[in-house]
Order: structure tokens, then C-alpha cells, then sequence
């Protein structure tokens, strides 16, 4: 299931395109505030006489530009773009290099955008690299932006709602501030180009972040004191953007060490660098028409329907000898499991890809185990997505204590785990627990639980090693 929604998400990525490489209509920054000097800076280019080169070149500012910029964005049809983003990070010598690239076009009348986007992901510790190929499309169909996102030759349609029109979102050309135009022309691609540079921090630093999703490594921190370089190189004819680059430089991993308040002492290699975004702006006013293909409009599925074909709605189904059937959802693998001694089944928090058994305690604890089933994974796969789950506790707890991940054998078969036990409200403590184990070459059963006991310890969930030898005693 995890698989598959995965891929769904890398097809939709060109939303983050959309983001990343836009200019919204609010101009409340440097822009806005040279927007009067624009049109005089246009007028003065477009005169060729010795005096008019002469009160251009006076009048040649990095405000001036970057408004001369917007205001000629604002009037094109058509653009096409590509982007990149490379980040490498380094975790104890260890590498982890994700690439992203992007091919982008879009229309103003219709409106419409279409994306092909590749990810690739390499590491240390894998054999061979991921990658993904997805392509988006993105149109309005009775006054609604409809998104098609095709992975692997299967396409899903969805509706979304977007701030601002798609040839309004420039962000990352907006997000400039005290910029410093280059004393000479240099070469971008092509043409002859003036070269500003820029600054991005504080909350515009933050809301790249959000938008690329890294704002989950560097937690709730202060943004104000940082700065990013951008750089942006605009054609000396068009004043429209050729290129525009955001290197990170040391400045993330600066905040995530510090987010994660590591010192020297903690002797810990860290570091995301290079981190590079890079646009490049390929073309204006050369795009007719983007057109969904009939192949893809007839086959997609609806990503509600989907959704809906994998909810809650699904009764389990008990077989013969009182077992609960339980399906991982998108293809034919099942597993039959007993009522776990001690517990009983728990109808509404159960359906046909997992299922749920409240503990028999007392009043003062209760606890849950849930059972899933996870197609085409690998044991690497699941210590990826559950062995680090309860890091952050330590966190907001200053007494938990977390089982880093144990292998243990039960009825001659492999079970890893990982739990977390801590504290709150002062005489109450929480327990929780992620346990994994193969039932076939590429079919990975995932148990979970949780342990609440309120105004004394826990007891019901305290000893890991056996509880799993009851709850696997369960599958048959």
C-alpha cells in the first residue's frame, strides 16, 4: 500500500514545481518597491540613441531589473523551464544523494501546465540507485484544476486547488531581497545576461522550506538570523529570466545541527551539501496548446474512487474457523489471524488492510495491537520507514526510554522490533511498539501497539519478547 502511495505522491510532485519556480501577485518586497521605476527602465532600453544608452545604463539597477522582470512576465502567454534539485547528505560518511529534475511547461489562455519529473536516489548502503519517472498534467475542467499524474503507465485524476493562477507562481523570483546587480554582462545559456545577486531569508526562507518539505528535519526553529544565496541571470534584451539558482550552502546543515542541538563533543558527521535548486528558463511565448491525450483521460482513475476502494468501508472477512482474513489491499496476499489471547476484535477500528485488538485490561491501562500486510518490501524497507519512529520522543519526554531496533527469534521465525516507554502527567506512563516480520520473499507483516496505563506502570505490554510470541501465536 506504502508503495504505491508513494508513487502517487512522486507523480503529483509538480505541485512543488508550481511553488518552487513561481511569482505570486503579491509584491510587497524589493520588486514592488522599484515597480515606478520599470516602465521608465523598459522605455530607456528601447531607445538606441547615445543619450537614451547612456540614461539606461544610469537607470540599470537590480531593483529596477528585477521589476522590468515581473512586469514583463506578466505579459507572456507561454514558458517552458527546467529544474533541478540536488542535495547530498552525509551521515557518518555515508552519502545520500536525491536528485530531482524537472521538465515544465505552461499555458495562460487556456490554462494549463504539464510536468515530467525523475527522481533519483542514491546511498552508501544501496546496491543500486531508485529512480521514478512520473508525468503530470494540470487543466481547468468546468471552472476546476484537474490534475492527470501517470507513474508507471498507470494514470489518476484528482482536483486541487491552487493559491494563484499557474503562470502567476514565481516564487523563487520573488523571494529576492537586497540584491546586487554584476558591474559586467555574462553568458546564460545562450544570451547575453545581466547577473543579480540576491539574498533569501527569514520567513521567505522558511516558506521554500515548507514547499521543498525539509522543514521536517530542521523542526520548529528560528529562521529570522538565516540567509540563502540566490542568483538570477535575466536576458539584457528581454529582461525576462533565464536562470535562477538558491545554493544553501553550509546554512542547512547549520540549522539542523542546530535544531538537533549537536555538539562537538557529540562527534557526529553531519552535513547537506551541496543543496542546490537551479531553474532555467527556456523559452517564452512558445508553447500553443496543452492537450491531455484521450488515452489518458479514458484510463485514469479517479484518486477519490481509489481512495475510497481501500477505505474503512470494507467489513473483515471471518472464515470458517473464526479467523479474520486480512489483505494488504492491492494485490492477492492474505493472512489469516486468530483473536490474540487476551484481546478481543475491535469493529470500527478494523477494515481489509488491517486489523485492530483491544487488550482485556483494567481501567486504569488500555491497550491496542493492530496487525497490516506491506507487499513488495524488503526487510531494508521496513527498518527504513519504522526503525528510527520514535527518535523525537526523547524529545518531549525526559524520560523515555527507547529500544533501539532487536531481533528476536519466535516459532523459528525472524521478528524485529523497536518501542518506546516514557511518562507524562506525572504518575502515567505510555508504551508503543512497531514489530515486523517476512511471511514470504517480499511480504512483510507489520504488528503495532500501544500501552496507556493511567497513575501506575505499565503491565499489560511490559515485556515485548513475550507479547510477541502471543500476538504471532495469533497468525495462521
Amino acid at each position: 500500500m506504502m508503495k504505491r502511495t508513494t508513487s502517487l505522491l512522486l507523480a503529483l510532485a509538480m505541485l512543488l514545481l508550481l511553488a518552487m519556480t513561481g511569482c505570486s501577485t503579491d509584491t510587497g518586497n524589493a520588486v514592488t518597491e522599484a515597480a515606478l521605476e520599470a516602465e521608465d527602465t523598459a522605455e530607456a532600453l528601447d531607445d538606441t540613441s547615445e543619450d537614451a544608452e547612456l540614461t539606461a545604463e544610469a537607470e540599470l539597477t537590480a531593483e529596477s531589473l528585477l521589476a522590468a522582470m515581473q512586469e514583463n512576465i506578466e505579459n507572456v502567454s507561454s514558458m517552458t523551464m527546467d529544474m533541478s534539485f540536488t542535495m547530498d547528505m552525509t551521515i557518518e560518511g555515508e552519502h545520500v544523494v536525491t536528485d530531482m529534475g524537472y521538465v515544465y511547461q505552461v499555458t495562460n489562455d487556456p490554462e494549463a501546465a504539464y510536468v515530467s519529473a525523475t527522481v533519483t536516489y542514491e546511498a552508501d548502503y544501496e546496491e543500486e540507485s531508485m529512480a521514478t519517472t512520473t508525468e503530470s498534467y494540470v487543466v481547468l475542467e468546468d471552472g476546476v484544476y484537474v490534475t492527470y499524474a501517470g507513474v508507471d503507465g498507470e494514470w489518476y485524476k484528482m482536483e486541487i486547488e491552487l493559491d494563484a493562477d499557474l503562470m502567476e507562481n514565481y516564487t523563487i523570483l520573488n523571494m529576492a531581497t537586497d540584491c546586487t546587480l554584476a558591474e559586467e554582462t555574462q553568458m546564460g545559456n545562450g544570451p547575453e545576461c545581466f547577473g543579480l545577486t540576491c539574498d533569501i531569508q527569514g520567513d521567505d526562507l522558511k516558506t521554500l522550506m515548507d514547499e521543498m518539505g525539509l522543514t521536517s528535519l530542521t523542526g520548529e526553529m528560528d529562521y529570522s538570523a538565516l540567509t540563502v544565496e540566490e542568483t538570477i541571470l535575466l536576458d539584457t534584451e528581454t529582461l525576462l529570466p533565464v536562470q535562477a539558482t538558491v545554493d544553501f550552502g553550509d546554512s542547512l546543515t547549520a540549522a539542523i545541527v542546530s535544531s538537533l542541538d549537536l555538539t562537538e563533543e557529540d562527534d557526529i558527521d553531519f552535513s547537506m551539501e551541496p543543496c542546490v535548486i537551479t531553474v532555467n528558463y527556456t523559452g517564452f511565448n512558445n508553447v500553443d496548446e496543452i492537450i491531455v491525450p484521450d488515452e489518458v483521460i479514458e484510463s485514469a482513475v479517479s484518486y477519490d474512487e481509489l481512495y475510497e476502494d481501500y477505505s474503512s468501508d470494507y467489513e473483515l472477512t471471518v472464515g470458517e474457523d473464526g479467523a479474520y482474513i486480512l489483505e494488504d489491499g492491492y494485490s492477492s496476499n492474505t493472512v489469516s489471524i486468530a483473536v490474540p489471547a487476551g484481546h478481543a476484535i475491535d469493529d470500527s477500528s478494523s477494515d481489509s488492510t488491517w486489523i485492530c485488538f483491544d487488550a482485556d485490561t483494567g481501567d486504569d491501562e488500555y491497550a491496542y495491537v493492530f496487525y497490516s500486510l506491506y507487499t513488495d518490501f524488503t526487510a531494508e524497507d521496513m527498518e527504513y520507514y519504522y526503525g528510527d519512529s520514535f527518535e523525537d520522543y526523547a524529545d518531549y519526554y525526559d524520560d523515555a526510554v527507547i529500544t533501539e531496533l532487536q531481533t528476536v527469534t519466535v516459532g523459528g521465525q525472524d521478528v524485529a522490533y523497536v518501542a518506546v516507554l516514557c511518562s507524562y502527567d506525572g504518575d502515567s506512563q505510555e508504551m508503543e511498539f512497531y514489530a515486523w516480520t517476512a511471511l514470504s520473499e517480499d511480504v512483510f507483516l507489520l504488528i503495532g501497539g500501544v500501552d496507556y496505563a493511567f497513575g501506575r506502570d505499565i503491565q499489560t505490554y511490559s515485556d515485548i519478547p513475550a507479547l510477541l510470541e502471543t500476538l504471532l501465536a495469533a497468525v495462521q
